[in-house]
Order: C-alpha cells, then sequence, then structure tokens
C-alpha cells in the first residue's frame, strides 16, 4: 500500500515535532521535521473516524494542545505529559463550526464561522463552554435588516488588547466587537469592495477580495483605501486565500491559484516567490493551496492543504512531504469500516464496498 499523504489547516511546533489533526479522517499525528516521519498518536473521543476537517485551529496552554473544530463536535486535547486524548462537547448532537480562535488568559476566545453559530469561550481551567450569543445578536443588530442578518465570517485580526475585527464575508463590511463588554461598532467601506480575508497592522487592514488578482490597503481611520494588483490576470474566483503582513512587505498566499507573491512596499514592486518553489511541489488537489501558516524571525511554515507537503520559507524554500505509514493507515481505514457498518451508529453508507480494499478505493475517490 502506498503511503498517503496528509494535509491539516494548523500545527503546534514542539522543538522539532509538529502535532496536528488530519483533515481526511479522525487523526492526531505527530511530525518529526528532522526525521521526516509522521507517527499516529491516537484519535479524538466523541468523533466520528470518517470526520473529514475536524479542526481548524490549534492553542497550547498548560501542558496541554487544543484543537478548536471546524466541524466538530467539541474541543479535542492531547496532554504532552500524559498522552491523554480528550474531546470536550458543548452538546452531544451538536457540530460547531469556528473560523478562528484567541488566547485571553485562560479562556479561548472563539469566532464562529457564520451566525448560525453562537460566539462561544472555553473556560481552559474548568473545561467548559460559555456561550455569547449576546455577540451574534449585538453584530446582527449593527449590520440592520436592511444588510441582511446573515453573515460569514471567514477572518478575524486582533486589534487592541480586548478588540476583534471581523470580515464579513463577500462585503464592504468589518465589525470590531470588544471581548469583555461583546459592544459592537461597523466600518462601512466603499461599495466597490468585496472584502474576503483580513490581517490587521498599525492602523490598517490588509485584505483579498473576492476574485482579486492583489490585495488592497484599507486605512481604520479615514476609510481610504488603495488597490495593489499583481502583473498577472485571472478568471479565478477565489484566487487568493489570505495575506501575511510582515515588515516593509505583503505576502499574497494562494488560493484556487499556486504561486505565493510579495509586495515590497519600500520598492513598489512584485516579486513572484513560486519561481523559487522546489521542483517536485506540486498541487494534488482542487482545494485552496494554503490555509494555515506559522511566522517565526527567520522561517513562515505554510501547511499542506493543496498542496504535496510542508513548504518552508526562509532564506531558502524547502518542502517535506507529510505522509501516514502504512501500517497506521490500515489501522485507520479498519476502525473506519468497521464504524461505517455499525447498526448503531447515526452514519451508514449505501454502497457495496464489502472488503477493506474497496472501501479504501471508495474513500480515496473523493480525495
Amino acid at each position: 500500500m502506498k503511503n498517503v499523504e496528509l494535509q491539516f489547516y494548523d500545527a503546534y511546533k514542539n522543538g522539532d515535532d509538529l502535532y496536528f489533526s488530519s483533515l481526511e479522517f479522525n487523526g492526531l499525528f505527530r511530525y518529526n521535521i528532522k526525521a521526516r516521519k509522521s507517527e499516529l498518536l491516537g484519535s479524538f473521543p466523541k468523533e466520528k473516524m470518517l470526520s473529514k476537517t475536524l479542526h481548524r485551529r490549534i492553542v497550547f496552554f498548560d501542558d496541554s494542545i487544543y484543537f478548536v473544530p471546524y466541524k466538530g463536535k467539541g474541543i479535542g486535547e492531547y496532554n504532552l505529559k500524559t498522552k491523554d486524548i480528550n474531546c470536550y462537547v458543548f452538546k452531544e448532537d451538536e457540530v460547531l463550526s469556528f473560523s478562528n480562535c484567541y488566547l485571553f488568559n485562560d479562556r479561548l476566545i472563539l469566532i464562529p464561522t457564520n451566525n448560525i453559530f453562537p460566539f462561544m469561550e472555553f473556560d481552559l481551567r474548568n473545561k467548559r463552554f460559555i456561550s455569547r450569543v449576546d455577540i451574534n445578536k449585538n453584530i446582527t443588530d449593527k449590520l440592520g435588516s436592511d444588510k441582511g442578518v446573515g453573515f460569514d465570517v471567514y477572518s478575524s485580526a486582533l486589534i487592541g488588547q480586548n478588540e476583534i475585527l471581523l470580515s464579513v464575508w463577500g462585503r464592504n463590511i468589518v465589525v470590531e466587537y470588544n471581548v469583555i463588554s461583546g459592544n459592537v461598532q461597523s466600518f462601512e467601506f466603499d461599495d466597490d469592495l468585496c472584502i474576503r480575508n483580513i490581517c490587521f497592522d498599525n492602523g490598517k487592514i490588509y485584505a483579498t477580495e473576492l476574485g482579486l488578482y492583489g490585495f488592497v490597503e484599507i486605512s481604520l481611520h479615514d476609510r481610504h483605501f488603495n488597490r495593489y494588483l499583481l502583473p498577472i490576470k485571472g478568471v479565478k474566483e477565489l484566487p487568493y486565500s489570505f495575506l501575511i503582513k510582515k515588515d516593509d512587505s505583503v505576502l499574497l498566499v494562494p488560493g484556487m491559484e499556486d504561486c505565493i507573491w510579495e509586495y515590497d512596499f519600500s520598492k513598489s514592486e512584485w516579486h513572484n516567490l513560486g519561481e523559487n518553489y522546489p521542483k517536485n511541489f506540486e498541487r494534488i488537489n482542487g482545494t485552496s493551496m494554503f490555509v494555515g501558516y506559522h511566522v517565526n524571525d527567520k522561517m513562515i511554515t505554510f501547511y499542506p492543504r493543496g498542496g504535496n507537503g510542508i513548504l518552508f520559507m526562509g532564506d531558502n524554500i524547502g518542502l517535506q512531504s507529510v505522509a501516514c505509514g502504512n501500517d497506521d493507515y490500515a489501522g485507520i481505514m479498519k476502525k473506519c469500516e468497521e464504524e461505517r457498518f455499525d447498526v448503531n451508529n447515526d452514519i451508514y453508507f449505501e454502497t457495496e464496498n464489502r472488503t477493506l480494499r474497496h472501501f479504501v478505493e471508495h474513500i480515496q475517490s473523493y480525495n
């Protein structure tokens, strides 16, 4: 059996080890960068083995790694000392979906993907959820009935000690809320703007837009904006997923396009960093090329989503493929098959797959 490449949204780095949750099934992994080897640590209890895109963000607190759900029932926890894996659910029959989180003292501030789900906090000491539906109400009230009460929060940015800025998907509006008081204010910009992902630096919002081959710089003070367009043209609806502000430049990170671009403000010029990709780096699926990343002083690490490995971007660009070993994968697929044909399970698939080999081929047909 061929090794199966792993994709993940986020990771926690501890020395040379990366801890992450697989996007293809319920699996917690550790990957050693020096040894270039992955190890299956287990699965998250209370979650289905066949669950995809379980977790969106990862946070470390007090000897434990916490996994924030994107399409999961609860907050996952892996204790580095005891090696225990836990899952804390809000309600047994509900799925939670968060686009981002922030660590405030001993609480996680949880940002929902849309207002179907409540804003929440998670008390890391007492392992309990605190619902903040007041924030949902304050935001919908602020947007007003003429703007529609529905909203999707694709991204967010911390802009003060207690203030978080939210992008409202595909609109010309951002919302600021105070995590303590729940107070909300909105900022409406030019009708021409169609904001997707945001970051914030020194009083300015840097944003991608739907369909835009470039990015926009917006002053939060006077709401003036400038667009910086790439020297290429395209027609993809979601060409660039997000951006990173670093020193005097912006990195424009691809969604459905492939290449990372850098805009240097000091020289007013673009650089195509994709020209320096390792020769064996390639797209392996039709999703966003990158979603998660980690920045330190010397390197930006991009985690694999649409590509065939982790991209390390420093003085040079390196690539490491992260694969699930044959034995680990066979064990996972066995558990998946057992869950799939369990008559007491609330998930049932009407297919004619009778063997593990057929089942693996069936799963792979969707990847």
